[in-house]
């Protein structure tokens, strides 16, 4: 089994879960929600199966500030189960068989990571039938059903919207570091410790030449960016990504993943 771990903060889930409703591998979901509201039909299993999956949902207080990434997804990591864990964001849409793909492919010592494609703006989409559907209007593209073998050249290859270890791997790392505040850096860092640590880098969907073109393996969806923010908590971040990259820290975390405080 693969968990699968998100944290949520103010952010419609609806086509998230629907899009993990679709997948193939045998998943367990554990949502970590951070001083909001938990709708009705988003609440833990509790012996009602509202999902094709385990679901579970963490409801973390903290602090305003900053949005504590690293700490929820930490905290999400420790309530998971699975032997493969995946963390990932709820602004993401998967093709059926992705979280198969990651888990097959989730070696011991070894990060896996995805390649994305970004949509722009005025992008809507539906899931239904075992499919997305997508209208970009800015293309003229207009209800086109999602082919995840699709080569597009210019796609991303995205740090962070899909990193997946073995739990002794996450346990080795100590997960994110929890010196990140907001939103960014702390996939990147975790990237370089794990390379630091001797792990592979697999990089699902990633084209050996940029010619052959990257394979989709999943959607980010557009949304409103507080660029002006990200600069603020980036530049702070660069302070805790240069130590690791300075002194060769693998785990950063003394404590990490515990219902408190970030560590």
């Amino acid at each position: 089994m693969i968990s699968i771990v998100s944290s949520m903060h103010k952010r419609d889930t609806d086509l998230w879960l629907k899009t993990l409703e679709m997948q193939t591998a045998d998943i367990e979901v554990v949502l970590v929600v951070y001083n909001d509201f938990v709708p009705l039909g988003m609440q833990s299993d509790n012996g009602v199966q509202q999902h094709p999956f385990k679901f579970k949902v963490v409801h973390v207080e903290g602090p305003e500030g900053p949005y504590p990434e690293a700490w929820l997804k930490n905290i999400g990591i420790k309530a998971s189960t699975g032997d493969v864990i995946c963390c990932t964001n709820i602004d993401i849409l998967y093709t059926e068989e992705f979280f198969a793909e990651v888990e097959n492919n989730c070696r011991p010592d070894t990060l896996v990571e995805a390649t994305r494609f970004d949509t722009p703006e005025g992008t809507t989409a539906i899931v239904e039938g075992g499919n997305i559907k997508m209208n970009v209007p800015e293309t003229g593209m207009m209800n086109i059903v999602i082919d995840p073998n699709i080569a597009i050249p210019a796609l991303t290859r995205a740090v962070g919207d899909c990193q997946a270890m073995r739990r002794s791997d996450w346990e080795e790392l100590t997960g994110y570091n929890e010196n990140f505040i907001g939103w960014g850096g702390l996939d990147t860092d975790l990237e370089c410790r794990a390379i630091l640590a001797g792990k592979s880098i697999h990089t699902l969907g990633f084209a050996a030449t940029q010619e052959s073109g990257n394979r989709v393996s999943h959607y980010h969806l557009w949304h409103p960016r507080d660029l002006g923010r990200m600069r603020e908590e980036g530049w702070k971040n660069k302070e805790f990504l240069d130590e690791t990259l300075s002194k060769g820290v693998t785990g950063p975390n003394e404590k990490w993943g515990e219902v408190g405080v970030p560590a």
